[in-house]
């Protein structure tokens, strides 16, 4: 069973990784305390998901770093790849724009695209 990367849990895993991981092994709930001004980014994280995901099944440079057979795939090679696309196609215009609208969400929105799971 697959469980899926929400915002909260992406928050979590910054504020406390050894709850995210409990929370996720017993399958309990988490809880814990933002900071005094936690920014909420949930539905930019949804949109650059949803772009992420459009952008990667329709980029022509991204299918061709996955045409190679799966144990010739260098995933640390891939991984840059599209990470590099992403942020040059959808997250560097996303967060001038965020910028211009709400300056204080770019910090929030830099760190989540910093996020390494």
């Amino acid at each position: 069973m697959m469980s899926s990367l929400s915002v909260s849990k992406v928050r979590l895993a910054f504020e406390c990784p050894r709850l995210l991981y409990l929370g996720h092994h017993f399958g309990g709930m988490t809880m814990f305390l933002p900071p005094e001004k936690a920014l909420g980014i949930g539905s930019a994280f949804h949109q650059l998901s949803d772009a992420f995901v459009k952008q990667l099944r329709s980029d022509a440079q991204c299918q061709a770093l996955l045409a190679a057979e799966p144990e010739a795939l260098d995933v640390a090679k891939i991984a840059q790849a599209f990470q590099q696309r992403l942020y040059q196609a959808i997250f560097f215009p996303f967060l001038q724009q965020a910028i211009a609208e709400k300056p204080d969400k770019a910090q929030a929105l830099h760190q989540g695209w910093a996020f390494k799971v």
